[in-house]
């Protein structure tokens, strides 16, 4: 590269290794990312992420060693929506929402249907 990759460029490259099931491309990017990204906790979770696709629990187990020994935390992902002036902010995993099941209902159809979707894809030979 005609550039020193940044954190964005090595995180992009570490979702393409996980994609391509690259896991030796995945260690050559490791050590640099966490060099430049050493307090960002979502990046050992995005390494460990790749190793545990690949079934390769030891290493997935030695990335989040290395994260809990910097004593480093990933922040809890948020989403804000703004629905007739009043914002909503929804966590991984939280169900406190007083909508929350319908929420969840809503979600489940989408999801349905994205994955009849793929399927006709499939099925259609479209991929």
């Amino acid at each position: 590269m005609p550039i020193e990759p940044d954190s964005i460029i090595l995180g992009t490259f570490m979702n393409a290794c996980k994609m391509n099931r690259n896991l030796e491309l995945a260690r050559v990017a490791e050590n640099k990312l966490l060099e430049i990204e050493a307090d960002n906790g979502a990046r050992y979770v995005q390494l460990a992420n790749v190793y545990a696709s690949e079934g390769k629990w030891d290493e997935m187990r030695r990335v989040m060693q290395r994260m809990r020994g910097k004593a480093v935390k990933k922040l809890t992902g948020r989403s804000w929506v703004h629905v007739k002036n009043n914002v909503h902010v929804f966590t991984s995993g939280d169900r406190s929402h007083s909508e929350a099941d319908a929420i969840y209902f809503t979600l489940g159809c989408l999801i349905q249907e994205l994955c009849d979707v793929g399927e006709d894809k499939r099925i259609s030979g479209i991929d």
